[in-house]
């Protein structure tokens, strides 16, 4: 397991050595932890609704967020992309069961770990999901004319 630096952090705030589980009370030990993921990208495919265990539905969706840098030997720009699992339930799964391939979005949740045949996958349980695609244009014989209204109403 990586350290990240958090052994000098964690002996400044003074927990070295300290259960975490055992500091203030639980109130406090709430705020001072935080899983939240946002996300911002495209849809790689469809909404695909599944059934669980307990026979309840939940939708699956795949997002896309790109990262480009710029390669210093070359000059170019090079993308990177990865790929997010999302699991969204309950009202907002109906919602999100209505996405298409390509709808830009933008999700917030929380990061979970799993294990399936000692395979170690990661997801974002959703909370919110917030859709960035604008309205199309409505097609020119749509659109409303006022002379031919006020001639109708003559």
């Amino acid at each position: 397991m990586q350290n990240f630096g958090l052994e000098s952090r964690t002996h400044s705030l003074g927990f070295a050595g300290l259960d975490p589980s055992k500091i203030g009370n639980k109130k406090r030990r709430h705020k001072m932890q935080k899983n939240k993921v946002e996300l911002m990208g495209f849809l790689g495919g469809d909404a695909v609704v599944r059934t669980g265990k307990n026979n309840k539905q939940f939708i699956t969706l795949r997002l896309a967020t790109t990262k480009s840098r710029k390669n210093r030997e070359t000059g170019k720009y090079v993308e990177r992309t990865q790929w997010h699992n999302l699991v969204v339930f309950g009202k907002l799964g109906e919602f999100a069961a209505k996405l298409k391939k390509g709808t830009h979005i933008e999700v917030e949740g929380e990061l979970q770990y799993s294990e399936y045949k000692s395979v170690q996958t990661a997801s974002i349980r959703v909370y919110s999901i917030l859709k960035l695609d604008r309205a199309e244009k409505a097609a020119a014989e749509d659109d409303f004319d006022e002379t031919s209204a006020e001639e109708e109403a003559a």
